[in-house]
């Protein structure tokens, strides 16, 4: 299993382990460092409201912004811990769930935007 995969697997997972099936309505905590305000918080906000809105309201979402639930090594530890349910993760983050995936991170690694942008159309099918 490609590591992307298993990235997927492990939200996917921690997800659905944690909601009560039994329960009315399920509030998923969510972590990011983005600080609130930014594009980032704006547009989970926006996906927030929409899932809540379709679910009729049986899904919800905590958002924990700017780092407010710790760094990321933190973060990815109360998601074990259940404490929280999914995060947003800069490529530090995921390198804690999948380390292999920090190589993309490295610095000089690539020549310039154009070659990124080739790599990530050659591994597109991987990273989903």
């Amino acid at each position: 299993m490609n590591y992307l995969k298993k990235i997927k697997l492990f939200f996917i997972l921690t997800t659905l382990f944690q909601f009560n099936v039994l329960n009315a309505q399920t509030i998923i905590k969510f972590a990011t460092l983005a600080p609130e305000g930014t594009t980032w918080t704006k547009i989970l906000r926006q996906y927030a409201k929409e899932v809540e809105e379709k679910t009729e309201g049986r899904i919800k979402f905590k958002i924990y912004s700017g780092g407010i639930s710790g760094d990321e090594k933190d973060v990815v530890r109360k998601i074990r811990i259940g404490q929280l349910n999914a995060a947003g993760f800069t490529g530090f983050g995921i390198g804690e769930i999948a380390n292999e995936m920090r190589v993309l991170d490295a610095p000089f690694l690539f020549k310039n935007t154009a070659e990124i942008d080739e790599i990530y159309k050659k591994f597109d099918k991987d990273f989903r």
